[in-house]
């Protein structure tokens, strides 16, 4: 039996999905495959660019450079482009503690060439889970992505790639990659986070429900046609402060964060403020505010103390407040959950499109430090003015949008992805 037919038969039997995409599917992209003589290779042409598959030089160097990056204690491996399969070989040889690995090839033809070469499952066997996407267009793989990634992500997961497929499925590779990226940043964030805040995402839910207030669900579509204002607290909220006066009877003002400090020492009353930080930082912002008839949107999570300081509240139920979502499904009350995004102007905007507001505008959503500042006047830090020179926090050069040279942090680049 050749390792064509012994792959196909153990496709058919442990693997079927991926025995129907090699038995009855057309490939997805056209390419020219042809072998290059004495050695397991090939060169590929796909609309105006050929290449080869794999080093015609040194194949044992491409494999080191393809994976120097790798954590040696990795537990997930993502491959993408399987090539002549050089890199199994590789991986088998050099990672002890890979249990997962997930193929994606792109070439339904590259992967059958592999199929008549290689016996897949003597390369494969001493793995726990193995996950081949073949012939996929890029929205399927993204989706499968970050079903993957999700479980695995508190676990070293690495991402490797063949060169000559970033060449040749350029756009296939980026719009993944890109996905898979963004993905995998705010989902560690969320980790980092749910670490730090462990203890306080438990507490503050467990007094926060004593509180009788009604879910902003009841809400949702009864703002058709309307408009809003997120206001946050950036340095560029100076320069627009004022505008604030007259847009408070035309547009619903939405403050978030800092921005109801700030818009405090300013006599500007929002119509809503929204709140989920867990810390006690949280509780300096809404402190000692003239009462009025604000209405505070609130997480479980937030600060205990605050949500007792406002007579006018509604709920909202993140993605992210486990417990209280556990309790709400437990108790048979229908919900729907609010994207916790990278910052609270990210759950305002949520909010706000599910109240149906047809224009939404954002004031003060700087996304870097203008001036060297992060807030603008009036806000409770005495002092947040930024040394770019230390090293700590890795701040970017870039652009504001006139073309000044301002810094930013990766963090902010991601938020405005999200947004």
């Amino acid at each position: 039996m050749s390792f064509y037919e012994e792959n196909l038969k153990l496709f058919k039997d442990k693997i079927p999905m991926l025995y129907e995409t090699v038995v009855n599917e057309k490939p997805i992209f056209n390419i020219g495959l042809e072998s290059v003589n004495e050695t397991f290779n090939y060169t590929i042409a796909k609309d105006d660019k050929k290449c080869f598959i794999h080093s015609v030089f040194d194949i044992a160097e491409e494999m080191k450079q393809m994976f120097r990056r790798v954590d040696k204690n990795a537990n997930t491996l993502i491959i993408f482009g399987a090539g002549c399969g050089y890199a199994l070989n590789y991986i088998k040889e050099n990672f002890k503690s890979i249990k997962n690995i997930l193929i994606i090839e792109p070439s339904l033809q590259i992967f059958q060439v592999l199929m008549k070469n290689v016996n897949i499952y003597n390369e494969l066997e001493q793995y726990e889970n193995v996950t081949f996407v073949v012939n996929k267009n890029e929205n399927y793989v993204i989706e499968l992505l970050f079903e993957y990634v999700k479980d695995k992500i508190a676990k070293s997961v690495n991402v490797v790639y063949n060169i000559s497929y970033r060449t040749l499925f350029d756009r296939y590779y980026e719009s993944i990659n890109e996905s898979i990226g963004d993905f995998i940043n705010k989902t560690k964030i969320n980790l980092v986070t749910n670490t730090y805040f462990q203890k306080q995402w438990t507490y503050n839910p467990i007094i926060n429900m004593s509180n009788k207030s009604k879910v902003i669900n009841d809400l949702f579509n009864e703002f058709k046609g309307k408009s809003a204002i997120i206001v946050s607290a950036g340095p560029s909220l100076n320069k627009n402060l004022h505008l604030l006066k007259y847009a408070e009877d035309k547009a619903l003002i939405a403050a978030v964060g800092t921005a109801s400090k700030i818009l405090e020492s300013n006599n500007i009353k929002p119509h809503f403020r929204f709140a989920m930080d867990s810390g006690e930082t949280e509780k300096l912002i809404f402190n000692n505010l003239t009462k009025d008839d604000s209405i505070l949107v609130y997480s479980d999570r937030v600060q205990y103390e605050v949500v007792p300081l406002f007579e006018r509240r509604l709920k909202m139920i993140l993605d992210t407040d486990n417990l209280t979502r556990y309790i709400y499904a437990k108790s048979n009350i229908n919900f729907e959950t609010i994207s916790s995004g990278f910052s609270i102007a990210n759950t305002a905007l949520d909010v706000l499109i599910k109240l149906g507001m047809k224009n939404i505008i954002f004031l003060g959503q700087d996304l870097c430090y203008t001036k060297d500042k992060l807030y603008a006047d009036g806000s409770w830090s005495k002092n947040d003015k930024i040394n770019v020179n230390n090293k700590e926090y890795n701040y970017i050069k870039t652009k504001d949008i006139y073309g000044n040279d301002v810094y930013t942090l990766e963090t902010f680049f991601r938020n405005e992805k999200n947004i």
